[in-house]
């Protein structure tokens, strides 16, 4: 069964109508190539909006992508042509620890006065 390779859609081809998922060229400037896509008309608009399917590759998570999408974001990568956005991990506290922290005033230390004898 077909599979659009950006929505991850399968096609519905009823009796009598052609399916709506087809299989087109896709331009890469990047490495000055074409590539052969299974998509559907939203999958197009997908890849149109975004501004070309380098754009789309560099923010979409890999997770999400087809075989042969992370294998063509694999080599936009290697020849510099997309950078991916990489989220920094947020450092987790406790809920009971983070308002404990902010409730109590900090406290100084104790002086140590040095006498002299």
């Amino acid at each position: 069964m077909k599979t659009c390779e950006v929505t991850r859609k399968k096609a519905q081809a009823t009796e009598g109508k052609r399916p709506d998922i087809l299989s087109r060229r896709v331009d890469v400037p990047e490495l000055k190539s074409k590539l052969r896509l299974k998509l559907s008309a939203e999958g197009i608009k997908i890849i149109k909006d975004a501004g070309g399917i380098a754009k789309y590759l560099a923010d979409i998570d890999e997770a999400k992508l087809s075989t042969k999408l992370k294998a063509l974001r694999a080599k936009l990568i290697d020849k510099g042509a997309i950078k991916i956005k990489v989220e920094k991990p947020v450092e987790e506290v406790a809920p009971a620890e983070a308002a404990a922290e902010e409730a109590a005033p900090a406290e100084e230390a104790p002086k140590e006065e040095a006498a002299t004898e």
